[in-house]
């Protein structure tokens, strides 16, 4: 039996990175009220002639240089850690691929961009400001080993499991 193989139009990366208190970056959607990662449509000029370790690398440090302020060289032990998930988006013919991965974690104070405890993170999915690729990969972030705050990672848990029911 043959297989479809699924054609993204665009492929979206969302770069997670944590405070060392254990709070997740987001930054302001251009245009608009509604926060996300860092991060953005992956272009073949992002790609083309780099392994992956370092296309990652120049990509996210470009993204949160030019979206949060934050120099590369400010991300404290970088560790590029794929997430283990994916979210799809399907519309009029048009397909999102959306990934996450785990950047690292820094004590820089951004200006462009602010770190948000778990909390303020489930308040504001509740209240809409957020969408629901990064409602799950924030989520997926604060449960990982990756989070520096225990307590958040404790609590994250059960409401991701809650989310997938």
């Amino acid at each position: 039996m043959k297989t479809k193989r699924m054609v993204f139009k665009e492929v979206v990366f969302y770069g997670m990175l944590f405070n060392l208190s254990g709070d997740i970056l987001l930054r302001r959607l251009y245009g608009s009220d509604d926060k996300i990662f860092p991060g953005g449509i992956v272009e073949t000029k992002d790609i083309a002639g780099y392994d992956d370790e370092t296309w990652i690398r120049r990509f996210f440090g470009r993204a949160f240089e030019e979206q949060a302020g934050i120099p590369y060289e400010e991300i404290i032990e970088p560790k590029i850690q794929p997430m283990p998930a994916h979210y799809i988006v399907y519309g009029n013919g048009f397909s999102v691929l959306y990934a996450g991965i785990i950047v690292g974690k820094t004590d820089f104070l951004s200006t462009m961009a602010h770190f948000v405890n778990l909390d303020d993170f489930i308040r504001m999915e509740r209240l809409g400001v957020i969408n629901r690729p990064t409602k799950i990969f924030g989520l997926r972030a604060f449960a990982s080993r990756d989070c520096p705050n225990k307590k958040y990672r404790k609590i994250a848990g059960p409401v991701l499991k809650k989310e997938h029911k």
